[in-house]
């Protein structure tokens, strides 16, 4: 997996902080760093589940 420690750690404290943009630019950090060492279906994963994540809070309100 290419999420490495600092990444997993951002994740906590974010979703600690219930803070969704800065989960999403983690997430999507993740997603390009994967994409880079040829994890190319994960990285396309990762970005659809943050797209659909956004979508979701956007219709929230």
């Amino acid at each position: 997996m290419a999420a490495n420690a600092e990444h997993l750690k951002a994740l906590v404290r974010a979703h600690a902080e219930a803070n969704d943009d800065l989960s999403y630019s983690v997430a999507l950090q993740v997603a390009a760093k994967s994409a880079r060492q040829g994890q190319g279906k994960f990285a396309v994963e990762m970005r659809e589940l943050v797209e659909t994540a956004q979508q979701k809070q956007s219709r929230a309100g």
